[in-house]
């Protein structure tokens, strides 16, 4: 049985339409930031484009491959997210951002990756159904943990 191989069928031209179509797509408060940067986030990478002056713009990608680490750090006004690809040490930080902004995209990005981990397929998935499975999967429940002795 070991010698049986398993073909597995090539994505239709839709689904590859779908899994490029954005999940999420956030931008930096304009009022503070005078050439916003934006985050893009699809089913297999995530996109930060940094505007430096007018029509000018560098992108910079970070593929979703279970090796991705988000962090989120929140002052009074403000909030900024590091990405990290820790398989490459690729790296994007972007600040200026809404706490819900940052908050949603740390859900979905924490998300997508324990789906990726987990071997769920997000080709054959909708939009909807992507975003609210990652969602789910990427949120904190705060429960009263039971103390443990030692």
């Amino acid at each position: 049985m070991a010698n049986q191989v398993q073909v597995i069928p090539q994505p239709s031209s839709q689904q590859v339409t779908d899994a490029s179509t954005p999940l999420l797509w956030i931008k930096t408060l304009f009022p503070f930031d005078l050439f916003p940067e934006e985050i893009i986030v699809d089913r297999f990478k995530i996109d930060v484009i940094k505007k430096d002056f007018f029509a000018t713009q560098s992108v910079q990608t970070i593929p979703l491959n279970g090796t991705v680490n988000i962090k989120v750090y929140k002052s009074l006004f403000f909030s900024s997210v590091e990405i990290t690809d820790t398989s490459s040490g690729n790296r994007a930080k972007v600040e200026k951002l809404s706490a819900k902004d940052a908050e949603v995209l740390r859900k979905l990005i924490e998300g997508l990756v324990v789906g990726i981990n987990q071997g769920i397929n997000f080709i054959n998935m909708s939009t909807e159904e992507v975003n609210k499975n990652a969602l789910n999967w990427g949120s904190i429940e705060k429960k009263d943990a039971p103390i443990q002795s030692a």
